[in-house]
């Protein structure tokens, strides 16, 4: 997932060989989602005269971005370590209960 980019300014293109790191201005994803687009139906061709009906699906993407640092709780403050996210896993896994079992 697209979480950052890094943006130089229009003005900074014509010198770029002085151009450092402070002058990058930080872009970050404030809201990502999608919704439903068109759906074209179409016919394909089989043999001995047949057809089949295709549907082509399309969606809209839509990411508003915005200037600045991430705030302070954008990123996990204590994230769990492979270990421990497997661990978590196996435990959920032996916890659940399987219905019309003995």
């Amino acid at each position: 997932m697209l979480t950052h980019i890094r943006c130089i300014p229009r003005k900074a293109f014509q010198s770029i060989p002085k151009l450092s790191q402070a002058s990058a201005v930080v872009i970050g994803a404030a809201e990502s989602f999608s919704a439903k687009g068109r759906v074209i139906k179409g016919v394909r061709r089989h043999a001995r005269g047949r057809l089949g009906e295709v549907r082509y699906t399309y969606c809209h993407y839509f990411l508003k971005l915005e200037e600045g640092k991430p705030p302070k709780d954008f990123y996990k403050h204590n994230p769990l370590t492979p270990q421990q996210q497997l661990e978590l896993w196996v435990e959920g896994m032996r916890k659940r209960k399987i219905t019309n079992s003995f």
